[in-house]
């Protein structure tokens, strides 16, 4: 089993990416109904 630090890190850094792909997602809707 893989150290808990690596798997924070690495669950951290997948949720960043979703994250951050919803919010441009968001942002680019709000632009494109303006």
């Amino acid at each position: 089993m893989p150290e808990p630090a690596d798997f924070a890190l690495f669950a951290a850094g997948v949720v960043g990416l979703l994250v951050g792909r919803h919010g441009s997602r968001k942002r680019a809707a709000k632009k494109a109904g303006k």
